[in-house]
């Protein structure tokens, strides 16, 4: 490790000491420097960080799979504390036929969600709970509402509208937050001739704000489902 060091060190300093005395090179000098820099450091580099970017891939690992614990023993907990038993993994199907397609959440019962606070101001909502604060575009929340209506059949009197929102509303904005590109959807006019000229239903990849059919596969099905992700 000390060896690679050195010959990185070594290779980086040449370069520094060729870019002061260098007057006037191309582009094409400055790409097979580079180029010459990556041959010789890059290995060493690798064989220098490997246990580093191995330890710190392994505990993320095992940060992740204890979390993934917690949540699904919590989540157990909120249920037997409501009464509701979760449902055993359904028999396979012999014979293959068409069914109405739901998210695998409505097959256990929800548990009762606590109340969260709204108050719309002209154009935008905001949305309240435990003392935190969210906004959202009222046209948005009624995209929300309507989607809402044609996929969770299990909530007829919306009792739970409005926790689901914010659960969407929460994981999206911390999802925002650490990120700056995405994807960017589709132009409506797009989608509507994909519709109409090879009766396209579905998209693969949306979410509950900008998506164009009802259904669609999102990146967070958990908080999607209610609002016609299918996973």
């Amino acid at each position: 490790m000390q060896e690679s060091r050195k010959v990185v060190k070594w290779n980086t300093e040449d370069t520094l000491q060729w870019l002061r005395k260098t007057v006037g090179a191309t582009y094409s000098d400055f790409q097979e420097r580079l180029n010459h820099l990556k041959a010789q450091c890059q290995p060493h580099i690798a064989r220098t960080v490997k246990d580093s970017v191995e330890g710190i891939c392994t505990k993320v690992y095992h940060l992740s799979v204890d979390y993934a614990r917690k949540i699904k023993d919590k989540n157990k907990e909120l249920l037997m504390a409501q009464g509701i038993t979760e449902m055993s993994p359904a028999p396979a199907v012999l014979t293959l036929h068409k069914v109405w397609c739901y998210p695998v959440q409505f097959i256990t019962p929800a548990p009762r969600l606590p109340p969260v606070e709204y108050m719309a101001d002209k154009e935008q909502t905001y949305v309240r709970f435990n003392g935190e604060r969210l906004l959202i575009n009222t046209v948005y929340l009624q995209k929300l509402e309507q989607l809402y209506r044609y996929s969770c059949f299990e909530d007829k009197k919306m009792e739970n509208f409005m926790a689901r929102v914010w659960c969407l509303l929460k994981r999206y904005n911390s999802y925002y937050v650490n990120i700056s590109d995405t994807q960017v959807s589709l132009p409506v006019s797009i989608l509507e001739s994909l519709h109409k000229n090879f009766g396209v239903t579905f998209e693969c990849f949306a979410s509950p704000l900008n998506c164009y059919f009802r259904q669609y596969c999102s990146a967070f099905p958990d908080t999607d489902a209610y609002f016609g992700s299918r996973g």
